[in-house]
């Protein structure tokens, strides 16, 4: 697979028809997509799927699923819980600077740094994949 960077996550409405998936970001559109699949399937499934949405090296604008999730709070946490290191360097970025010990200073992008570095550390320590 080539280099994949995310630019932004998204989730969609689904609807699961056998082996395709047809997802969607506007719900009217859903809700009419269903409501016309429901005369001609009586066994249609829906869920929530949670993409990553990135650009190949074409430079189109491409989503690769993450997870399928039966209920949508379930797909928002997924995605909250992957978002809360950036959150969490992005809110240090934003601190006025703090001694660490007496007469140290560490700037705020030197914090936020330091909590992307622990979460990809952690993430990729070949120990633990």
């Amino acid at each position: 697979m080539a280099d994949v960077a995310f630019e932004h996550l998204e989730i969609r409405h689904c609807i699961y028809m056998e082996d395709d998936v047809r997802s969607f970001t506007d719900e009217t559109e859903f809700d009419r997509v269903f409501s016309d699949l429901t005369e001609y399937f009586s066994d249609l499934s829906t869920g929530w799927t949670l993409y990553g949405r990135y650009s190949d090296h074409a430079g189109q604008f491409l989503a690769m699923a993450i997870g399928d999730f039966d209920e949508r709070d379930d797909a928002f946490t997924v995605m909250n819980a992957l978002l809360a290191p950036m959150a969490k360097a992005r809110d240090l970025a934003r601190e006025p600077e703090f001694p660490i010990k007496p007469g140290v200073q560490i700037s705020p992008a030197e914090m936020a740094a330091c909590a992307l570095d622990d979460f990809i550390n952690q993430s990729s320590n070949h120990e633990r994949l």
